[in-house]
């Protein structure tokens, strides 16, 4: 049966599928009992899916809900003993977040305590891990109604234990997404947790023994800030900048250094995933973020250092950078200060 409706589910993204009353209630009560006896973990998730989504699409334009039982049902599973009805409770809750309707208002507490209760649960990292995904999702549905986000904050420090885990076991980055969207959608919502979330990216990016990816993502975190709250960043982060751009630099001299670069006729382009580009843009996005008088003193001030560098990667990248502050948008940040450290550079 739960194959039946992994293949309803597909079938539905393709196509609107109606089905008379009598129909439609033997589907909604088949598909509940799934979740429950559904032994395979991935058949599991997609029963979970299409549940949620038929969950959507009975929320008439009223925001009234016509599927009364799939609330009970998503109370019961959080409230189960057994950690993967747990897991497929904030699963189906993290896929439709607007699942209360215009009844909202009065669950709000109730939500609150399910989700509160998921973060510290000590019997499965997954329910916290999905309890985290399922802040997420209902903060963003909220972007714009700042008493909810007010509502929530005090659920922000078992969030934050959870992508600290998360972190640890690197096994999953969807956390780290998760900060990435709030950061983007929502900056003010994380404000409490925002010393910790910095210190949390500055560990990662510095890691050299992280994976790049994961070093990215915490990378975008902050730019991400700078670029939404940048008045809430240079407070709560004036200790991390100054300590980020030289780590920045650095990423950025993570070049390959290929011996037939100059006798090539083929222009390759970069790859967006490198290092080098992935520095590069974050050092231009927190530029215009934080503005130039921010970025530029921290900039130069590592400039010595990588002149001095043996490695011509670090003396190459002083004189891009130069060229590209000095003739690029960022003239406007900087105004008509010259930047005479290029000129040697070429010169040797």
């Amino acid at each position: 049966m739960a194959n039946v409706f992994v293949v309803l589910s597909s079938t539905a993204e393709d196509e609107e599928i109606e089905l008379p009353p009598d129909d439609q209630k033997v589907l909604k009560e088949q598909v509940l009992l799934a979740v429950q006896q559904e032994q395979s973990e991935s058949i599991r998730k997609k029963v979970c899916d299409m549940a949620a989504e038929v969950a959507r699409n009975l929320i008439d334009d009223d925001g009234n809900n016509q599927w009364p039982e799939f609330l009970n049902f998503l109370f019961q599973c959080s409230n189960s003993p057994l950690p993967q009805m747990k897991e497929s409770a904030l699963r189906m809750f993290t896929s439709v977040p607007g699942v209360f309707g215009n009844q909202q208002a009065n669950y709000l507490d109730i939500i609150k305590q399910m989700i509160q209760k998921a973060l510290v649960d000590t019997t499965s990292y997954e329910v916290r891990f999905q309890a985290v995904r399922a802040v997420s999702a209902f903060i963003l549905l909220h972007e714009k109604e700042i008493p909810i986000q007010k509502h929530f904050h005090d659920v922000l420090p078992g969030f934050m234990q959870v992508v600290l885990e998360s972190v640890e076991k690197q096994d999953d980055d969807a956390l780290l997404k998760c900060l990435i969207d709030l950061s983007e959608t929502t900056p003010k919502f994380l404000r409490m947790q925002l010393d910790a979330i910095l210190e949390l990216c500055m560990k990662i990016v510095s890691n050299e023994d992280m994976p790049d990816s994961w070093r990215h993502l915490a990378l975008e975190v902050i730019v991400t800030m700078s670029e939404t709250a940048p008045a809430m960043l240079r407070k709560v982060g004036a200790k991390y900048i100054p300590l980020l751009v030289p780590i920045i630099l650095k990423m950025m001299t993570d070049i390959d250094d290929e011996p037939d670069w100059s006798i090539s006729d083929e222009i390759v382009d970069e790859d967006n995933d490198s290092n080098t580009v992935v520095a590069e843009s974050a050092l231009d996005r927190l530029a215009c973020g934080l503005g130039g008088k921010t970025i530029m003193p921290l900039i130069e001030q590592n400039i010595p250092s990588m002149l001095a560098n043996t490695d011509w990667k670090y003396r190459y990248v002083v004189a891009t950078t130069s060229v590209i502050y000095k003739f690029t948008k960022f003239e406007r940040l900087i105004g008509d200060k010259p930047i005479p450290i290029v000129y040697p550079i070429i010169v040797q």
